[in-house]
């Protein structure tokens, strides 16, 4: 005889035996727990993979710019002036050089601002039409502009002269000064674009320089419209904190690493209007093969001059002297 107790049993451990339809909340809870230490490094992979691939795109746009201020500076003798940064891309005049009163090249060209001293420093937008670039050229991936800063005497070729008057510090708060003859400055702002304008947006999107130390934090130190600027390697860059003392968001261009260098800077050729000549800043001896030079070009070797004339304003001192048609008539 089956009585209700019983039944009640059976259904009970039928209900037990019978198979589950989900996970529990502990076994769901290790799952995600197993997938989070999973996929963690993942995350820090494609993060970094990113940050990477954004910094070879910025590096190859830095590039184009300084290649474009190269070939400005080579066909007219001067750097160009900054663009008015208050203006937006749909404007007609964006991207012109303020206070060109002069199409370049010209032999007589003065800076930018004459009201100005030379060693002066101005400041603007880059001048993407001057230099021939796109308007999309004047900002950054983030659609920040670029913040341009230039020596006023090395805007005009009358007083081109070569030597800058912008200082470069290094890191983010350190004092240590890489250049003071820096000739001009480009700023990427970053993806918090202080002390910019974006691309489209005019004067109301002008984001403003906040730095509020003595000295100015380091990214302050690139918006705060002086003749000082901070280079910090990539290594040392913080741009997920902006609490952070060590924020840094920049980028900076300074040198046309190709054309000039601490030993050599490009002036203005008076004879030539429009061609540039390499002139040496060392005001010491020059030796080639010679550890201790003693005149301004000390060679030890010989000194070839091919299918040219060697002019000398004064005398010519050798211990032999050869004459002769070909260089084998005057082999030893």
């Amino acid at each position: 005889m089956i009585t209700s107790k019983n039944k009640n049993m059976a259904a009970a451990s039928a209900q037990g035996n019978s198979p589950r339809n989900g996970f529990t909340l502990i076994e769901m809870a290790i799952t995600i727990v197993i997938l989070s230490l999973i996929l963690a490094p993942l995350y820090g992979i494609i993060l970094e993979q990113r940050t990477e691939k954004r910094a070879m795109q910025q590096d190859s746009i830095d590039k184009s710019l300084l290649t474009s201020l190269s070939l400005y500076l080579r066909e007219n003798g001067a750097y160009p002036c900054p663009a008015d940064a208050t203006l937006a891309a749909d404007d007609p005049n964006f991207g012109q050089e303020m206070g060109r009163t002069v199409t370049l090249p010209a032999a007589a060209q003065t800076r930018c601002n004459t009201a100005l001293p030379v060693n002066s420093v101005i400041q603007g937008d880059l001048p993407v039409a001057a230099l021939g670039l796109p308007f999309q050229a004047a900002a950054n991936l983030q659609g920040r502009k670029y913040i341009y800063a230039v020596t006023n005497g090395l805007t005009g070729s009358t007083s081109y002269n070569g030597i800058g008057s912008l200082r470069i510090l290094s890191g983010v708060t350190d004092t240590r000064v890489i250049t003071a003859t820096a000739p001009f400055v480009v700023v990427n702002p970053g993806p918090d674009g202080r002390g910019s304008y974006s691309l489209n947006g005019g004067p109301a999107s002008f984001i403003q320089c906040l730095g509020t130390l003595v000295p100015p934090e380091g990214w302050a130190e690139n918006c705060n419209n002086d003749a000082d600027f901070r280079d910090a390697p990539y290594a040392a860059l913080d741009m997920d904190n902006i609490n952070n003392s060590n924020y840094f968001d920049d980028q900076i261009v300074y040198s046309i690493a190709k054309d000039e260098s601490t030993l050599w800077v490009m002036r203005p050729d008076p004879a030539n209007p429009g061609r540039m000549n390499m002139v040496n800043r060392n005001d010491g001896n020059i030796g080639i093969n010679v550890p201790t030079p003693t005149a301004p070009l000390h060679v030890q070797g010989s000194v070839r001059v091919q299918d040219g004339d060697l002019n000398v304003d004064r005398r010519v001192r050798s211990r032999n002297f050869c004459y002769g048609g070909t260089l084998t008539a005057c082999a030893p």
